[in-house]
């Protein structure tokens, strides 16, 4: 009952928020400036590439500047439009080989408190022009953790240790599953769930990222 009232109230919020958005002057988000796309030419072309080895993880960008900056915008200012950019640039680094798509999720407790989780909007944009299928009910957090933010690397693995499930095995067997999130940092939370998703039958995991730090 708890996830149909949220998925409504996620909509009308969405909707609300894109009404919005459409009826505002068109304007650059992270510059102001007059600009049709959300995140104008001059924007993007600011952000700092980085190089992916050939078996990832697969990130666009660093984690500094106008990335960081939209990335917060989007994930923490409910500027949810944003999803569509965004999930362009992950085209371009995204494994062209891949199957299903599995974005990294968040704990009931987290998913009430923010009520949406970015990486199923990411995942659902970038299902659209891959296309491939995204499934947001698979991989699933079935215990919370506290904040990687101030752990060391050995902290982070631990914090994350046996915190995911998979559902829906059936979905991933023998495939190759796009592990989707925001940010890459440690690789502790790819980590995890790689491990549990090869262990319930995938047959590949390719971590994907918007940023790596």
């Amino acid at each position: 009952m708890w996830a149909r009232l949220l998925k409504k109230s996620f909509r009308l919020q969405n909707f609300l928020t894109s009404f919005f958005e459409i009826f505002s002057l068109n304007q650059c988000l992270q510059c102001q400036k007059e600009s049709v796309p959300l995140v104008c030419g001059k924007c993007l072309s600011r952000i700092e590439r980085v190089q992916n080895s050939a078996t990832g993880p697969f990130s666009y960008g660093r984690y500094e500047g106008v990335l960081k900056n939209l990335i917060h915008l989007f994930k923490y200012e409910n500027k949810f439009a944003l999803a569509s950019p965004l999930a362009k640039l992950l085209l371009e680094v995204a494994p062209q080989n891949g199957d299903v798509i599995i974005p990294v999720p968040l704990h009931l407790k987290k998913l009430r408190e923010r009520k949406y989780n970015q990486s199923v909007l990411l995942g659902q944009e970038l299902s659209k022009v891959m296309p491939l299928p995204v499934y947001g009910n698979v991989l699933k957090k079935t215990m919370p953790t506290t904040s990687q933010t101030e752990l060391s690397q050995l902290g982070r693995q631990k914090n994350v240790l046996n915190t995911f499930s998979v559902a829906h095995a059936d979905r991933i067997q023998g495939k190759h599953v796009l592990l989707l999130d925001d940010v890459y940092t440690t690789g502790a939370t790819g980590a995890e769930c790689e491990k549990i998703l090869l262990q319930a039958g995938a047959q590949k995991v390719s971590i994907v990222t918007l940023a790596r730090s």
